[in-house]
């Protein structure tokens, strides 16, 4: 394949997801089904592009009504003494404000379709530098489809613009010389920064690459970068404070809104959201040894959130990676460093919060593993072919799956990989009310899958002919767990490494448990399997046993 008609086939994709978003029925196919945080995002980018300010106001929740039909699910809002305002960075909404000014809701989409193919095009640059054209080709689409990050470019969020963005810094700071296009890569780096702090990550490749070089005119460069990146920073943080009264958009007095909002009507107060404060975030914060390399395993292996599944090129990339210049090591030592500080500084959600498709921060460090795609041994792109196996519920459906994030992990290989514990309060099964945290008596259920019929008093009540899989919450001090089991039929049973079969309703105890232990509660993986279903006429269903499970104190 030429290299010319590599491009063209690049475009084709581009203007198909161009019609795609000019035609998409955002209206119809997002109504009340906002996932991540698109409510407010969408809000703030009307905010922008019709109030040309940040300020929350009854016409955003009426503009918000006209166009879906209903209220918003999920804003954060904080109030000082010049009003209430939107608690989010305006990094994303500035970008998206132009296009909804000229297009309407359809106007994220073409912000979106105009990034993807800027995505293709330099992923393609990357991979020319060690492939052929009609390899190159195929690697800059593996990158974007056999990942989940295609999914990203239909949410109103960060995710997708962060990413190209990011990848946009490290094409002009790695790829590019003189002086305009790494002091713009400097530039676009505080736009970053602003948009999610943690990016900043990306002066290390970019302006370290210059000043490791040890010639004092790149030094001398390397400095400069440094400089227009701090301004560049510090200019959006004075813009957020211009426009709200605060430099930090995430402090004061933050609340989360879902159900009621302030101004709907005067009944609802500002001070009736949840309150939302880091002031107590080192009291709340905990990492022992065990939690470290607990989240290190689940960041590449984890059901709900592991780069194996979601972002399969990126674990070929890290695996195959074979050293080389300075550029790469910098690449390589960012990677390592973004993994580590994401794992270590938010111990309990590094997935980036409960209703997440995937790990939703990994795109902000996605970049740095395209970079590195010269650095690699050309075996890696073989395996690529099996991310289609754990992703099939994506391509099937990108929109019910953003909706409901936890499918990928109810499907498929689900058997294969580990459930994030240290991740409880955060895994997708959770935006299921019923299956959150279900109070049995003594403990708690966390259900990972829809293989239960319900509720029976303090009795799990699972579906027939079905594994239910949950993770119970016992208090830390329990030695020993007592099963009481109400069946008409076989009934298998696995808690913390123990299995035990019941062929009739009876009650047995388990000891030696195995669970993880957090903070003050005991989690143990479990699993029900019913080998015989019956027509519930109530609940309309065939369901199988019951079970209660009682902890059990010291002897």
């Amino acid at each position: 394949m030429s290299h010319r008609r590599a491009k063209g086939l690049i475009f084709l994709v581009f203007l198909l997801f161009l019609l795609i978003g000019l035609r998409f029925p955002v209206e119809k196919v997002q109504s009340h089904a906002f996932f991540d945080d698109e409510a407010i995002y969408f809000m703030m980018s009307y905010s922008l592009a019709y109030d040309y300010d940040l300020k929350y106001e009854k016409r955003d929740l009426l503009r918000f009504s006209q166009v879906y039909g209903g209220l918003p699910q999920g804003i954060f809002l904080k109030k000082n003494q010049r009003g209430i305002f939107f608690a989010k960075s305006f990094a994303y909404p500035l970008a998206a404000a132009p296009f909804v000014r000229l297009f309407g809701n359809r106007g994220f989409f073409v912000l979106a379709s105009l990034l993807l193919l800027m995505d293709l095009l330099i992923i393609y640059s990357f991979s020319r530098k060690r492939f052929s054209p009609g390899t190159s080709l195929g690697l800059s689409l593996a990158f974007l489809f056999l990942s989940v990050m295609w999914a990203y470019f239909f949410w109103i969020s960060t995710e997708f613009f962060n990413f190209s963005l990011a990848l946009l810094i490290l094409y002009l700071g790695l790829e590019k010389e003189g002086l305009t296009y790494p002091l713009l890569a400097s530039l676009l780096l505080g736009y970053l920064a602003f948009s999610k702090p943690t990016n900043a990550l990306y002066a290390l490749p970019i302006i370290g690459l210059r000043f490791f070089s040890f010639r004092w005119r790149k030094i001398a460069l390397s400095f400069l970068m440094g400089l227009v990146f701090l301004l560049s920073t510090l200019g959006f943080f004075a813009a957020n404070r211009l426009l709200t009264g605060e430099w930090n958009y995430m402090g004061g007095e933050r609340r989360s809104f879902y159900y009621h909002f302030p101004l709907e009507s005067p009944k609802v107060k500002f001070s009736q959201g949840n309150l939302m404060s880091a002031k107590d975030y080192w009291q709340r914060f905990y990492l022992t040894p065990k939690v470290f390399f607990l989240n290190l395993y689940y960041f590449f292996f984890g059901r709900f959130s592991g780069m194996l599944i979601y972002f399969l090129p990126a674990f070929l990339v890290l695996i195959a990676f074979r050293g080389g210049n300075l550029k790469s090591w910098l690449l390589f030592s960012s990677i390592l460093i973004g993994i580590l500080s994401s794992i270590s500084l938010m111990p309990d959600n590094f997935i980036g919060g409960g209703g997440c498709l995937g790990n939703r921060y990994f795109p902000n460090f996605y970049p740095l593993f395209i970079a590195l795609i010269p650095h690699v041994r050309k075996w890696f792109k073989k395996p690529l072919w099996i991310a289609p196996l754990f992703l099939y519920p994506v391509y099937l459906a990108p929109l019910t799956s953003s909706s409901f994030p936890s499918m990928v992990g109810k499907m498929g290989f689900r058997d294969l990989f580990p459930v994030e514990l240290t991740q409880i309060n955060s895994i997708p099964t959770n935006i299921n009310p019923h299956a959150f945290r279900v109070r049995y008596g003594k403990i708690f259920v966390y259900h990972l899958d829809d293989n239960f019929c319900g509720r029976q008093g303090n009795y799990i009540y699972l579906k027939g002919r079905a594994k239910a899989e949950m993770i119970i919450a016992a208090p830390l001090e329990a030695t020993a767990l007592r099963l009481d089991v109400k069946t008409e039929g076989p009934v298998v049973i696995k808690i913390g490494g123990r299995k035990i079969r019941f062929n009739s309703s009876g009650k047995a105890i388990l000891r030696g448990i195995k669970g993880t232990k957090l903070r003050n509660t005991l989690y143990i993986y479990s699993w029900v399997r019913s080998l015989y279903a019956k027509e519930d006429l109530k609940k309309g269903v065939f369901c199988g046993a019951k079970v209660k499970i009682e902890p059990l104190p010291p002897r």
